[in-house]
């Protein structure tokens, strides 16, 4: 029987915790243990590498874990893993590294090292990110959402917070939309290879995509022209006016009366204002503030012809806008991501997402024309 060498990667002195096990390729039985800023990884290969070949990523096995060291690490303990040694033992030979080693620490995290401050539901999903690998998840909208979201809880501007929170977003939005394109196709029985009609589709158009969210949450929405959009944002300065005005603490609460209003809840005549702002495009307050004007700003800050907030006083409007937006979709997404790796999510809201394209777009004529 072939030699097998075992691989023992021990960081800032390594863990004896609960245990992870998966496999990677054909390599079975990797384990992964995580303490409190501290992590084991172990496994055994037929192949023997090097100490070097390991830490320049040559064996993707070490690679693999490494990233899911970092990405289990912030979702267990509740904060970013910060490595300051590492020990490589191969078959019993020990190789010690810190920061004063070249490169180190081979790998970079850009989670942020204090509390992250997630939902319990996080933990929920462990063996999803255990079981997937870098390909699939690059290609999944969950973990973009994910990564986007990690990443930022360590950003210290709210211009850069809101850049991640946005980018994860639109990652949601973007899985739900991909969902319903799935089952669409199944229901119509369209072979993946063939295209779907424009007038079917709801991926890559952001505008489409976020209206149907706001149908998810709401079930209600205004399609409003790009013209008439414009010259409504043209005059509607009531609402960063008021939004000057919150702490962050007001903001939250803010947030939980908007979103207790879809169940029914009367909202405070403290915010009686702000639901006008909000009627004036045909939306509830809480899809609102959590999707019709974050989009707004990001095509305020997110486009090439437009400068971006480089330069910012401590008390411009713009920071405090974007201050009340991150809360939004911080609170939303910290609830929501965890969701999308349940069972049924990816069907959840099919039928409810395809109500809305039959409300506003040209979805029965294409389907009565697939059906000729």
């Amino acid at each position: 029987m072939p030699r097998k060498h075992t691989y023992i990667i021990n960081i800032n002195g390594g863990s004896k915790r609960q245990e992870l096990l998966y496999g990677y390729g054909h390599v079975k039985g990797v384990s992964i243990r995580l303490g409190k800023q501290q992590a084991t990884i172990t496994y055994q290969t037929g192949t023997k590498r090097g100490v070097d070949e390991l830490i320049s990523f040559k064996d993707n096995t070490f690679r693999d874990a490494y990233r899911k060291v970092y990405l289990l690490h912030a979702i267990i303990m509740d904060q970013g893993l910060v490595v300051k040694k590492i020990d490589v033992n191969i078959d019993g030979e020990v190789t010690s590294f810190d920061k004063s080693s070249p490169s180190f620490p081979f790998m970079f995290s850009m989670i942020g090292n204090g509390k992250l401050n997630l939902s319990c539901k996080w933990k929920d999903i462990t063996s999803e990110v255990i079981s997937t690998t870098k390909t699939k998840l690059e290609n999944d909208f969950r973990f973009g959402a994910m990564f986007s979201y990690l990443s930022s809880r360590s950003k210290q501007y709210e211009v850069e917070r809101f850049t991640d929170l946005w980018t994860s977003m639109n990652s949601y939005y973007s899985f739900i939309a991909q969902s319903y394109e799935i089952a669409l196709r199944k229901e119509l029985e369209i072979d993946d290879k063939v295209a779907l009609p424009k007038s079917l589709c709801l991926q890559k158009n952001d505008s489409l995509s976020i209206g149907a969210l706001c149908w998810i949450l709401s079930k209600k929405y205004r399609k409003i022209s790009r013209k008439d959009a414009d010259e409504l944002w043209k005059n509607n300065y009531d609402t960063e006016k008021i939004l000057c005005t919150y702490s962050e603490s007001q903001i939250r609460g803010l947030y939980q009366a908007a979103k207790n209003q879809l169940v029914g809840e009367p909202l405070p005549e403290q915010y009686a204002e702000l639901v006008l702002c909000a009627e004036k495009f045909g939306a509830p307050l809480y899809t609102y503030l959590l999707l019709i004007y974050p989009y707004h700003w990001r095509c305020n800050l997110f486009h090439g012809n437009r400068t971006t907030l480089l330069f910012c006083a401590y008390n411009d409007y713009e920071i405090a806008v974007i201050r009340t937006v991150n809360c939004f979709l911080e609170m939303f997404l910290n609830e929501s991501i965890p969701e999308t790796f349940q069972t049924d999510f990816s069907m959840k809201y099919y039928e409810t997402v395809k109500q809305y394209m039959q409300e506003f777009t040209g979805f029965e004529k294409e389907v009565e024309k697939l059906k000729t």
